[in-house]
């Protein structure tokens, strides 16, 4: 069976193409190896949960589902994305270093040596860390915008090659000290710090480096078992259907928790535990914390969204899940509102959910506008707030 080394070109579609960095799973899910890359490389606009990602050599292999990615709001600390892989088709092994990985190192220093391995396995490249907690804004061409990324390493110079986004550093001893974000030109190479990313706070669970392809693994769905809406233990590998176009795209598959999500935002204990979630997430919460908010309550109702602090953000989320847009009117409880606002900068300002539908107009809802842990009322037409654009829902 073909296998792939970490550290080789990656893509999803033709739209996007990166670097595998490593292997990690979670304390909750250890049966689910997922491979780590940058999300920028890994995510445009038109990604959706279980895209097909596939290796660029040999090209068409099939090596996993895209499961998650942190958010490209204005201003990042980390922007990476984990596709849930087979390991029989997915080695551990670092191409170019020729082994796995000795471990992570959490506290590297400046003018410490690092090395970025070639994608095409013809060895490292060396240069030395030339500042810490380093804050920059970068153009990301897959969103169209421009992020501010803080919280970074800074190189010396810049080694790391066009589509090294995702490449994992590495200090002498071969522990990992952060992955590759960007090139900077005469700035040097910017570079998300190890311990940034596996202490992600919208990460469900705790992460760790995946450094032998484990006995027990359970691999990524094929297309019956996601039309069917099936992720579990023993469906089919990817290994048999690489290549042959038998694998779909993602259906929505969080309808069966919106009763849950409906409790969640309807009662005072569900409310709270929001609110303390966000609020550890948001410094300054609750204002500007209704995207925080609702990410947490979505996570105590089973459905794996990433924390996120913009409301633009997480209605993209939402779709890019498959939720379908509702037209104001035709809301019920389960449903999330999204208000846009057309002052500068325009865009979505408030994003809400609906515990219960009185009529077309007015509900009662959740969201950090409320001071204390119960639902309250709010009309889609605004009336004194901003108008709802639209609902989403999961169909």
């Amino acid at each position: 069976m073909t296998q792939v080394l970490c550290a080789t070109r990656i893509r999803n579609g033709m739209q996007a193409e990166g670097t595998g960095g490593c292997l990690i799973n979670f304390s909750d899910t250890p049966d689910r190896i997922l491979l780590m890359t940058a999300g920028h490389a890994l995510v445009p606009q038109s990604a959706k949960q279980n895209d097909i990602i596939e290796a660029v050599n040999p090209a068409g292999l099939a090596i996993g589902r895209l499961r998650t990615w942190s958010g490209l709001d204005s201003r990042v600390t980390v922007d990476v994305a984990l596709v849930w892989i087979d390991p029989a088709i997915v080695s551990p092994v670092i191409n170019g270093l020729g082994s796995v990985p000795s471990g992570i190192n959490t506290n590297p220093v400046q003018g410490q040596t690092v090395h970025l391995y070639a994608s095409d396995g013809t060895g490292s490249r060396t240069t030395t860390i030339r500042e810490l907690d380093y804050t920059i804004p970068m153009e990301i061409a897959a969103w169209q915008g421009k992020v501010i990324y803080s919280g970074q390493i800074r190189t010396a110079e810049e080694i790391s090659q066009p589509g090294d986004s995702g490449a994992m550093v590495f200090d002498d001893q071969h522990r990992i000290v952060g992955m590759v974000v960007g090139g900077a030109g005469r700035v040097g190479d910017i570079i998300t710090p190890i311990g940034a990313i596996l202490g992600y706070a919208g990460w469900n669970g705790v992460p760790s480096l995946v450094t032998a392809t484990p006995r027990n693994f359970s691999a990524p769905p094929a297309q019956a078992d996601v039309a069917a809406g099936a992720i579990k233990a023993g469906t089919q590998l990817l290994a048999g259907t690489a290549g042959s176009g038998s694998l779909a795209a993602a259906v929505c598959e969080d309808g069966k928790y919106i009763p849950d999500l409906i409790s969640q935002g309807s009662t005072a204990d569900g409310l709270a535990t929001a609110r303390r979630t966000a609020a550890a997430a948001l410094t300054g919460y609750p204002p500007n914390g209704c995207a925080a908010h609702l990410s947490a309550l979505l996570r105590q109702a089973s459905i794996d969204v990433s924390m996120t602090l913009s409301a633009g953000m997480l209605a993209h989320r939402f779709e890019q899940r498959g939720w379908t847009r509702i037209a104001v009117h035709q809301q019920q409880a389960g449903d999330v509102g999204v208000c846009f606002d057309n002052t500068d900068p325009p865009g979505a300002d408030h994003i809400y959910l609906v515990v219960r539908r009185i009529d077309d107009d007015l509900m009662d809802i959740a969201d950090n506008q409320n001071p204390v842990d119960e639902p309250h009322r709010r009309y889609a037409s605004g009336k004194g707030k901003t108008a709802t654009q639209y609902f989403l829902r999961a169909i």
